[in-house]
């Protein structure tokens, strides 16, 4: 399991999830749905949200965007993209084919981009097709569920620190959600907080606890070789 996913499941299992996400709320959540690779975990089938989703701009129920986690609490709807080796630099395989993204529900682009924002100089030029994605369904979904919405990055202390006002930048100034970063480092602090759950033997905490600022990315990519063998 990736190290995001593993650093999800061993917060959701001591509680401290809920708690962590309230930093990026207007208001504390009491209940929360967690989506690892956009599966159901119930029916163990597409989350029906994001199927509809895809549907809707994507021209495609069964592929299409995947975010890493989605948890959906009685409040808020956040989507979490984590970068632990990799950028936020992506660009569409197909260039100049924008999919259903401008025009898909009911042209719910001009609703959630500022009216200069466009597909090719967010997609392409500035290289956050990836972030796009996110921002354009994730707002959506939250929309359709009437909670809020949060798109969280989640990166290294050191990588993508000026992400938000660069990706703030193509949103409209009353926003229908908000765009966050967050850190590794953060996380790690905060799970060091509660000792009694303190996972000491666990591989995603062995990996965090090790120099999390000074890391190399080959110092990382063995670890996470190490982590799969485990």
């Amino acid at each position: 399991m990736p190290l995001h996913g593993m650093l999800s499941v061993l917060m959701e299992t001591h509680g401290l999830l809920l708690q962590y996400l309230s930093k990026f709320a207007d208001a504390p959540s009491h209940s929360a749905e967690v989506i690892y690779w956009s599966h159901d975990r119930q029916t163990g089938k597409l989350w029906e949200p994001l199927r509809k989703a895809r549907k809707e701009f994507e021209n495609d129920e069964a592929t299409g965007s995947e975010p890493d986690i989605i948890i959906r609490t009685d409040r808020c709807l956040f989507i979490i993209e984590a970068k632990l080796t990799a950028t936020n630099k992506t660009t569409p395989s197909h260039s100049n084919f924008p999919k259903n993204y401008v025009s898909g529900a009911d042209g719910w682009w001009q609703q959630v981009f500022a009216p200069d924002a466009n597909y090719i100089n967010i997609a392409e030029v500035e290289k956050k097709y990836e972030l796009m994605r996110f921002w354009l369904l994730g707002t959506w979904m939250a929309q359709q569920l009437e909670i809020d919405f949060r798109l969280i990055n989640l990166v290294r202390t050191d990588d993508e620190q000026g992400i938000e006002k660069q990706f703030r930048k193509f949103l409209p100034s009353a926003q229908s959600g908000k765009f966050l970063r967050s850190t590794w480092e953060e996380i790690y602090e905060f799970i060091k907080r509660t000792p009694q759950i303190l996972p000491t033997r666990r591989p995603c905490w062995t990996i965090l606890s090790r120099r999390p600022l000074g890391m190399t990315r080959m110092e990382i990519y063995g670890r996470r070789s190490q982590l799969k063998r485990n």
